[in-house]
């Protein structure tokens, strides 16, 4: 089984540059098919969607950009960034902190928390977001109709509401 360090190690080696994220959204897919969640699916903006209902309640939509920007300062990296590098107890590589190791906990959280779920859980991960901040996450906003919304988009260990 795909544990949440392998899936974001495996992310960190995808590069996904915004407007090509395909592989790093279908490793997504893969992993949550593998977990078990209930409903796995890529809407129309290529966003990855995984849904985990633990029968009526309250909607929860979880959501990471699975995008980064594009590889810029390529001699200032001590590792390589797209090598999924652990050195120390850290995982290094272009996009993991924004957001490709949140999605990674996620995925695997979400799994792990099943039998606890009231109502539903959805994961995204949303494509574009370095160049669109947003807009093609609401697809999948629109078709999952949450009542609550989680970013983990890294904002200084600060909550943002």
């Amino acid at each position: 089984m795909t544990t949440s360090l392998q899936l974001a190690r495996e992310l960190a080696r995808t590069p996904s540059v915004s407007g090509d994220e395909e592989a790093a959204v279908r490793l997504v897919v893969a992993a949550m098919e593998e977990v078990g969640f209930d409903e796995v699916r890529i809407d129309g903006s290529g966003n990855a969607i995984g849904v985990i209902t633990g029968g009526p309640g309250r909607r929860l939509l979880i959501d990471g950009h699975i995008d980064s920007i594009p590889l810029h300062s390529a001699g200032s990296w001590t590792v390589d960034p797209f090598g999924g590098d652990i050195v120390d107890g850290r995982l290094y590589g272009l996009g993991v902190c924004d957001q490709k190791a949140s999605i990674a906990a996620a995925v695997a959280g979400v799994a792990a928390a099943r039998r606890s779920i009231v109502g539903s859980v959805a994961v995204v991960a949303s494509v574009c977001e370095e160049a669109m901040e947003g807009q093609a996450l609401a697809e999948a906003v629109s078709w999952f109709d949450p009542d609550i919304v989680i970013t983990s988009e890294p904002n200084d260990t600060r909550l943002g509401i």
